[in-house]
C-alpha cells in the first residue's frame, strides 16, 4: 500500500521542495501545489514510477518496502494523535473508576462475545468448547465467520495473561485510537493537513455507531480496517495503481514485490480477517470505484487492479471460513443454526431520516424527543444508525456537491479550486453510492433477492459513509483556512490564523463529542457490577458444592444461537455461569439443528422425573434454573417438584 505522504500542515509546516530543500508556504499556496510539491520530493507519489531517477538522470532502485520509513517519519504525529484519543475514550465508555476485570456489557449479544473470548483463553482457539453443550461440547462450526482477528489478539493477549476479562476491555479501548489513526491516514491521503486530519480521525473514533455496537458487537465496533480499505476504493477512484512492478523479466513474479504491492496485500488481509460485513461493503466500492475510474479515464488499468484487489479479498476471507467449510462439508446440511431470509435486507436497512436525525442519546431534550418519537412511531426501525451532527454536515455537503456540479455558476467556482473539487466529488459518488447500496429498498434487497440473503444488516454501511464525511469536513476546514490566510487579516498576521483555526477546530472537536458521546448513567454501570459480583458469588458456591469438571443441566431449555426470549431470559443469558466458572461444564450452547446439541431440548421436554434420572444416567450433578425463564406459578412448581426428586436445598443466587 502507498505510504501517508509526509505533507506540511497549512500553518507553518515546511514543505520539502523538489530540490531537498524546506520552503514554508506562502498565503497563495493551493493544497494541490503544495501536496503535488511534497509528493516529487519524497518520491512517494502513488503514480511514481518504482525506480526513481536522480538529477544527472541515473536509474536509483528504491527499497522493495519503503512504507515503514514514511510511517517512521509520521510516528510521532499518529503516537501523539492515539494517545489523546486513547485518554479521551477512557472516560467516554467509562474505564475510569470501573473494574477491569468486570466487563463494560454484560447482556445481549456481548455474552456471546465474551464466552468467546473465554474460550480462547482457555483452549487456544473459539472454535470447540468441551465445557459448553454438554456433555458432547461446543462446536461453533455451524455459525460461520470470517472476523478471526478479534480473536487472534485475543489469542495473543493469552500468551501473557489469563484475564479475559482485562483483555476484552482493552481491545475495545484500543479500538478507539485505532479507528482514530486510520481515520486520520485517509484524510491525509486525500491531501488533508494533519490538524484536519486529527479532527476527523478522532470524530470518526467517537462515531455514535462506536458506542451503539460496544462490547456487545465487538468485532463491528472494530472498524479501524475500514479507512484503510477506503484508501486503496478512493486510490481505484482516482485512477491511482493499487500495485506496483519494478523493472525486470516479464514473466518474474518477483518483480511485483515492492512496497505497494505488499502494502495493498496486507490492508486486503487486514480487512478479510477482520469483518465479513465491512469485507462485503468494500466489494461493493471497489467495483463502483473501478466503473468510475472506467467512466471517466478509461483506464482498464485500474479495473484490472481493482479485480484483482476484490479477488485477493475474498480468498482471505475464503481461507478464514475453510475450518468451517470442511467441517460442514463432512456433515449433513444444518439449515437451522443460522437462518437469513430476503426481509431482513429490508428491515436492516437505512433511511436518510434516520442518519440525520438526533443521536438516540441526544442531551438536548427537545431533539431528544424528535429521536424517539421516531424510532418508536416510525416502521424498519433498524439498528439505529445515526452519522452525528457534524459527519451529517458533511453528507449533506457530499450530496449537493453530486447535485449541483452540472451547473455553470459551479463549474466555474471548481474550475478555480480543480482538486479540492475533485477530491470532494470522489468522496460524493462514494457516499451516494454506499446510501444506495444500504437504503431501504436499495441495491442490497436486489443482492439479497438474486446473490445471498447471508448480509443483512446493511445500515452498518454507515460507518463507510461516517468516514466519507467526515473527510469532506476536513477538506472543507483546509480550504476555509485557505482562503482565511488570503484575506487582508490573514495578510497581516499569521499567528492570528493559526490561534482562529485552533480555536476553531477545539471548538468542532468539543461539539462533535459533546453530540456523538454518550452519557455513562452511574446507576447502569453500577447495576452491572452488582449482576457480576452476584453471579460469580452464585457460581463459587456450586463448584463448592459439586466435583471438579462436574455437568450442571441448564433451564429452560433455549437454543443457540440467535433464539427468541423466554419469558423475561434474553439470548445467551444462559452464558452468564459459564463466563463465571473455572472448570464447570454447562448444557448450554451446543449449536442447534444437530442430534447431539438438540438433546438437551428434549430431556428438558421430559417429565420431571424422566428429566431427572435421563440426567443422572447421562452424568450430570447439577439443575441449574433461570427463574427469569417461567412464569411465578409454573416456576415455583417446577422448583418443589425438583427439589422433591432431589432430596436437596437450592442454591439460589
Amino acid at each position: 500500500m502507498p505510504p501517508d505522504p509526509t505533507r506540511g500542515d497549512l500553518v507553518g509546516d515546511e514543505v520539502p521542495t523538489a530540490a531537498g530543500e524546506p520552503s514554508v508556504g506562502s498565503d497563495s499556496d493551493d493544497l494541490s501545489a503544495r501536496h503535488a510539491r511534497a509528493a516529487v520530493a519524497t518520491g512517494r507519489e502513488f503514480d511514481a514510477p518504482e525506480v526513481a531517477r536522480s538529477e544527472a538522470g541515473r536509474p536509483r532502485r528504491r527499497a522493495l518496502v519503503a512504507f515503514p520509513a514514511a510511517l517512521w517519519a509520521a510516528s510521532g504525529y499518529y503516537l501523539g494523535l492515539g494517545v489523546v484519543t486513547t485518554l479521551l475514550a477512557l472516560k467516554a465508555i467509562g474505564l475510569i473508576g470501573h473494574s477491569w476485570s468486570i466487563p463494560l456489557t454484560y447482556s445481549g449479544d456481548a455474552l456471546s462475545t465474551e464466552a468467546s473470548f473465554k474460550t480462547v483463553f482457555e483452549t487456544g482457539w473459539y472454535e470447540f468448547n468441551p465445557r459448553l453443550g454438554a456433555p458432547w461440547g461446543q462446536h461453533y462450526h455451524d455459525f460461520p465467520q470470517a472476523d478471526n482477528l478479534h480473536l487472534m489478539v485475543a489469542r495473543v493477549f493469552a500468551l501473557f495473561t489469563d484475564n479475559w476479562v482485562a483483555t476484552l476491555n482493552i481491545y475495545y479501548l484500543l479500538t478507539f485510537p485505532l479507528a482514530a489513526i486510520a481515520g486520520a491516514w485517509f484524510v491525509r491521503l486525500l491531501g488533508g493537513s494533519r490538524a484536519a486530519a486529527a479532527i476527523a480521525g478522532i470524530l470518526y473514533a467517537f462515531a455514535p455507531y462506536h458506542f451503539i455496537r460496544n462490547e456487545a458487537h465487538l468485532y463491528l465496533a472494530a472498524y479501524y480496517p475500514v479507512p484503510l480499505a477506503a484508501g486503496l476504493i478512493y486510490l481505484v477512484l482516482a485512477g491511482r495503481p493499487l500495485w506496483g512492478r519494478r523493472d525486470g523479466r516479464a514473466y518474474n513474479p518477483l518483480t511485483w514485490v515492492t512496497g505497494r504491492t505488499v502494502w495493498t496485500v496486507l490492508i486486503l488481509a487486514l480487512m478479510g480477517t477482520a469483518s465479513s460485513y465491512y469485507s462485503v461493503f468494500t466489494l461493493f466500492f471497489l467495483t463502483v470505484a473501478a466503473v468510475g475510474a472506467l467512466v471517466a479515464r478509461r483506464q482498464l488499468r485500474a479495473v484490472g487492479g481493482a479485480v484483482v484487489a476484490m479477488a485477493v479479498l475474498i480468498v482471505v476471507m475464503l481461507l478464514n471460513l475453510a475450518p468451517d467449510l470442511l467441517y460442514q462439508h463432512g456433515q449433513p446440511a444444518n439449515l437451522i443454526a443460522v437462518s437469513r431470509n430476503v426481509e431482513g435486507s429490508e428491515y436492516y436497512a437505512i433511511k436518510l431520516s434516520q442518519l440525520l436525525l438526533p443521536v438516540p442519546w441526544e442531551r438536548i431534550h427537545a431533539l431528544a424527543n424528535i429521536r424517539s418519537e421516531y424510532d418508536t412511531s416510525f416502521p424498519l426501525p433498524s439498528e439505529e444508525p445515526v452519522l452525528g451532527i457534524v459527519a451529517s454536515i458533511g453528507f449533506l455537503f457530499l450530496l449537493i456537491v453530486v447535485l449541483l456540479r452540472p451547473i455553470d455558476a459551479v463549474k466555474s467556482r471548481i474550475s478555480r479550486h480543480p482538486e479540492f473539487w475533485a477530491t470532494q466529488q470522489r468522496l460524493a459518488v462514494l457516499a451516494l453510492f454506499g446510501f444506495l447500496v444500504g437504503m431501504v429498498g436499495g441495491i442490497s434487497v436486489l443482492f439479497a433477492i438474486t446473490v445471498s440473503d447471508s448480509v443483512r444488516s446493511w445500515n452498518r454501511i454507515v460507518v463507510f459513509l461516517a468516514l466519507f464525511s467526515l473527510a469532506s469536513v476536513a477538506l472543507i476546514l483546509d480550504r476555509a483556512l485557505i482562503g482565511l490566510r488570503r484575506t487582508r487579516i490573514g495578510r497581516r498576521s499569521n499567528s492570528g490564523v493559526v490561534l482562529a483555526a485552533a480555536g476553531g477546530g477545539l471548538l468542532l472537536i468539543a461539539l462533535g463529542l459533546f453530540d456523538q458521546i454518550p452519557p455513562i448513567a452511574p446507576a447502569h454501570t453500577n447495576q452491572i457490577e452488582a449482576e457480576w459480583a452476584s453471579d460469580q458469588t452464585y457460581v463459587d458456591a456450586i463448584q463448592r458444592t459439586v466435583p471438579s469438571g462436574s455437568m450442571i443441566f441448564q433451564l429452560p431449555y433455549m437454543p443457540f444461537p440467535e433464539s427468541a426470549p423466554v419469558l423475561g431470559m434474553q439470548d445467551s443469558d444462559p452464558f452468564r455461569p459459564y463466563l463465571h466458572s473455572t472448570d464447570l461444564r454447562w448444557s448450554y450452547g451446543g449449536m442447534k439443528g444437530r442430534p447431539l446439541a438438540d438433546w438437551p431440548q428434549a430431556v428438558a421436554a421430559a417429565p420431571a422425573p424422566r428429566m431427572v434420572a435421563e440426567l443422572a444416567s447421562a452424568g450430570f450433578a447439577g439443575i441449574h434454573l433461570d427463574r427469569a425463564g417461567y412464569l411465578p406459578d409454573v416456576d415455583a412448581a417446577v422448583e418443589s417438584e425438583l427439589q422433591r426428586l432431589l432430596g436437596v436445598a437450592p442454591l439460589i443466587s
